[in-house]
């Protein structure tokens, strides 16, 4: 039997929401689809882009047992330009009863560049008899340099089993371009400055906030193997440790 430890890094990072954008498109009927056997859908569809930022906005609806316990649901907003050039959004992560465990313990083993990297939007546990519930996704990020703005936006729905992954739908919608109403420029003299009399203001240095938190965990391993099993020993305590740690950036 051998000891590893285990050192975890959570920093908390605030995001800053951008500007809305111009160029726009709306859906006024609901987009429906099936997925094994209960309707969920999609209600309030809306996307403008603007100075290079897109913005998203919908509610995806559903009720009753929309997947089975072990398996989980991703929702993932997926810009494409018309150059070809795709960029992926955060996801609305729902998983099964079964799943939701395994999958806040997945995200306390990754490292703190992946933790971050790979942030849902929002991850929440399927409660089937809850009745008819609502997550709403509103994003506001802005688009690659690169990228221009008369692409598609589609939203893919995927379902994750144990081992593989299944495009079972999807909704593409066309950007619509806004009328652009031009504007008459004005030009008036500009008397020159004398730099004699410009007080030049240096501004004070910014102090970058961040909290570091900091926790190490013993895992024990069985004989000439590497794969972590959260029955063998006291794995399951250290694991404990570690989702107490992480359950305020999940929730």
């Amino acid at each position: 039997m051998k000891q590893k430890p285990i050192i975890i890094f959570l920093v908390f990072l605030s995001v800053t929401s951008l500007l809305f954008g111009q160029k726009t498109f709306e859906l006024s009927r609901v987009e429906r689809m099936n997925i094994q056997g209960p309707t969920a859908y999609f209600d309030t569809l809306y996307a403008k882009v603007k100075d290079n930022t897109l913005t998203i906005y919908f509610d995806y609806v559903y009720s009753g047992k929309i997947l089975k316990s072990k398996d989980a649901l991703y929702l993932t907003p997926i810009y494409k330009s018309s150059t070809g050039e795709t960029f992926e959004l955060p996801s609305i992560i729902i998983n099964g009863r079964k799943r939701a465990p395994y999958f806040k313990r997945e995200r306390g083993l990754l490292s703190k560049k992946e933790y971050l990297e790979t942030l849902p939007y929002k991850a929440v546990t399927l409660k089937p008899k809850k009745g008819l519930q609502t997550i709403t996704y509103h994003v506001d990020i802005p688009l690659n340099n690169s990228m221009d703005e008369n692409g598609i936006l589609e939203v893919q729905q995927i379902i994750h089993d144990c081992c593989n992954a299944y495009l079972i739908g999807q909704t593409p919608i066309q950007l619509t371009k806004a009328k652009v109403v031009k504007k008459k420029r004005m030009t008036a003299p500009v008397q020159g400055a004398d730099l004699n009399q410009v007080t030049f203001i240096r501004p004070a240095k910014e102090v970058i906030k961040r909290r570091d938190e900091k926790v190490t965990i013993y895992i024990n391993f069985r004989l000439n193997q590497f794969d972590i099993d959260p029955s063998y020993m006291n794995n399951q305590d250290e694991l404990a440790r570690v989702e107490d740690l992480i359950r305020p950036l999940i929730n």
